[in-house]
């Protein structure tokens, strides 16, 4: 049992960083073709991250979250109703 958590943990890191060096190299793609003035490859890139909100600030993830917040007691309000 505990070898199962622990390789199912070791699994986890290395998806992690897998994940994170895959980043990385996509940002110095993305930096490269912008200097290059490849903007189609810079602009493929740049919506991939947008898409998974690497360029929200901390400020916006907030407010999103409490948007859903708020639209959820809307909706249980008028259900009530």
């Amino acid at each position: 049992m505990f070898f199962v958590e622990r390789e199912e943990k070791i699994s986890f890191f290395i998806g992690l960083s897998y994940s994170y060096n895959l980043m990385v190299n996509q940002s110095i793609v993305m930096l490269v073709s912008l200097t290059d003035n490849k903007l189609i490859i810079f602009n493929k890139i740049y919506n991939i991250f947008d898409k998974q909100n690497i360029f929200n600030s901390n400020w916006e993830n907030e407010l999103i979250e409490e948007i859903s917040e708020l639209t959820i007691k809307i909706s249980i309000l008028h259900l009530k109703n």
